[in-house]
């Protein structure tokens, strides 16, 4: 699957864990990983697109300034 476009992120205050939710033209895939995992998260993003699936610059850039808003919101809180 090749994702194409971030459906969501969701920020679970209770558990500091984020869902980053990506979709294709195959489908739709949600990962979660604990608030202290986005730089790994990220830098698979950044540095090759890959994570479960294979993600297009577009997305993953936009996925890389939703996780980096997650990390500066829980910041402020």
């Amino acid at each position: 699957m090749k994702a194409t476009a971030v459906s969501k992120v969701l920020f679970d205050l209770a558990t500091d864990r984020v869902t980053l939710g990506l979709t294709g033209e195959d489908g739709d895939i949600e990962i979660t990983v604990s608030l202290a995992s986005i730089p790994a998260l990220a830098a698979s993003l950044f540095y090759d697109g890959e994570l479960a699936v294979h993600v297009n610059t577009d997305t993953a850039g936009l996925a890389l300034a939703c996780l980096n808003r997650v990390r500066e919101v829980h910041g402020h809180l």
